[in-house]
């Protein structure tokens, strides 16, 4: 993972640029033992919209501002008169109380970059939002991704991170990391890895998945789950039927690998397979019926 930024760091690398408007910012509070987590909105002039924390959950008025708005662009957030209560300026956080993280996600520029509603991506973070207040460390987070989805463990709700098996597409845009898979991506570059749970979802949603491998083998303790994943960290190697992200989630959490989507899809050929051979013998047998009328009315 990257590094963390106090509140001055992360002021002067946001500050740089008007670009950087409408970034998503991690904000974890170090001082105490639950290190609540918050994400942030950064609209312009050092101030962030607050969207959510872990102690208080979803902020739904500042959501309902930002989908009240006519038009969603940078000038736009950086000019709009927001409620006060929902807005916090960057030296309200003291110097060495906080970690800060800017997530490599940008509601705007990706809403263009991926030709996308902007407001129908800010409900999708706030679903996704939602669902990450119901999860536990240990838990298991199903990523969507279209034709399938990607699985991982929640492992550290401090900095809201999970290990999973990941890597990159080597065709990756500059928004890449909302669209990362292991899908076509050579074994060599394919690892476990410890990475954000807002970056891994990137414009898509995330749900919990514990039912999908609980359902048939009871999961082991959280440490002993959070232990043999971090063990796993920097683990290189990929097989689609035998070692996707899905038999790391299983192996880890319930000590049985396997793949539910992959199970799927073998029990649909299974079924296919005996339509087939059900479906021509019952051609065959029909035709050799066919055949011995034809013979005795001959006959």
């Amino acid at each position: 993972m990257r590094q963390f930024y106090t509140s001055i760091q992360m002021l002067e690398f946001i500050s740089e640029y008007n670009n950087n408007i409408g970034y998503l910012i991690g904000i974890t509070e170090i001082t105490n033992s639950d290190k609540n987590w918050s994400l942030m909105l950064y609209i312009g002039n050092g101030r962030l919209l607050s969207l959510y924390s872990k102690n208080d959950g979803i902020n739904e008025s500042a959501f309902e501002e930002i989908l009240n708005m006519d038009n969603i662009y940078k000038e736009a957030l950086k000019k709009k008169n927001w409620q006060s209560e929902n807005v916090k300026e960057f030296d309200q956080f003291s110097e060495n109380c906080f970690d800060f993280v800017c997530y490599e996600f940008n509601i705007i520029d990706i809403s263009i970059e991926k030709k996308l509603d902007a407001k129908n991506l800010i409900s999708t973070i706030k679903s996704n939002l939602s669902q990450i207040h119901q999860l536990e460390e240990g838990d298991v987070i199903i990523f969507e991704r279209g034709f399938y989805t990607h699985h991982a463990i929640l492992v550290d709700t401090s900095y809201m991170t999970v290990i999973h098996k990941w890597g990159e597409p080597e065709d990756s845009t500059s928004f890449g990391i909302a669209s990362k898979s292991i899908i076509g991506i050579p074994t060599e570059k394919a690892c476990v890895s410890e990475d954000f749970v807002i970056e891994v979802a990137g414009y898509r949603s995330l749900s919990k998945g514990n039912d999908i491998y609980d359902s048939r083998h009871e999961p082991k303790e959280k440490d002993e789950i959070l232990k043999e994943c971090r063990a796993r960290l920097g683990e290189i190697g990929y097989s689609v039927l035998g070692d996707n992200c899905h038999h790391f989630v299983s192996k880890n959490r319930n000590g049985i690998s396997r793949s539910p989507e992959i199970e799927t899809i073998q029990d649909i050929f299974k079924k296919f397979a005996i339509f087939s051979v059900s479906a021509v013998s019952a051609m065959f047998v029909f035709n050799k019926m066919k055949g011995k009328e034809k013979r005795n009315s001959l006959e």
